[in-house]
């Protein structure tokens, strides 16, 4: 379903990304119908969030929405760097880095390859969980949430209780401003 009002946009946009733009995820999917790239950057014009247009899927678009310090932090990891080019990766630069999932997106999307587990490691998932999710099949996980856990339970489980945190109070603001600035109703504008 397409989203039509900007009420729908923003809700949708704090559901699947409010961690990055709260600043404590290095980035996050952001899956829609029916709007443009220019529209989610108009959406996130204030933050500190960059937008990369990642895929036009059969009914959905999908952007990711990210942290440039965050993302070039987590490519500075050696072990990280080691993991993309076993993935085919030859820099480690950031835009060439973002470059490369999109084209490895959109060949998933034309079943020309298998899934890239390495977005999972850019939404800042443990390298052990990325790499334990594709030794395993995504079976014999220890925990799932936000992602398959196959490492630090404890700390998986902190890191969940954070982003469902900050995912509640993203959406709740939202519904609070629009009943807000309507004097008790909903404006589906």
């Amino acid at each position: 379903m397409a989203c039509r009002s900007l009420y729908e946009k923003k809700l949708r946009l704090a559901e699947q990304c409010a961690p990055v733009l709260a600043g404590i995820k290095p980035a996050n999917l952001l899956m829609l119908e029916g709007i443009d790239t220019e529209e989610v950057r108009e959406m996130i014009r204030d933050s500190q969030v960059g937008v990369y247009f990642l895929y036009k899927g059969k009914k959905k678009c999908a952007w990711l929405l990210y942290r440039e310090k965050n993302i070039r932090a987590v490519l500075n990891q050696t072990e990280v760097q080691k993991f993309l080019q076993t993935c085919g990766y030859q820099t480690f630069q950031m835009e060439d880095v973002l470059e490369r999932l999109g084209e490895r997106a959109a060949w998933y999307l034309d079943g020309q390859i298998e899934y890239p587990h390495e977005l999972g490691i850019i939404l800042g998932y443990p390298l052990e969980d990325v790499r334990g999710f594709i030794e395993f099949q995504g079976k014999n996980y220890l925990l799932s949430g936000c992602w398959k856990v196959y490492g630090d339970v404890e700390k998986a489980r902190q890191t969940f209780a954070l982003y469902h945190k900050v995912r509640r109070e993203a959406v709740s603001r939202i519904m609070e401003h629009t009943i807000n600035k309507n004097n008790g109703g909903l404006n589906y504008e």
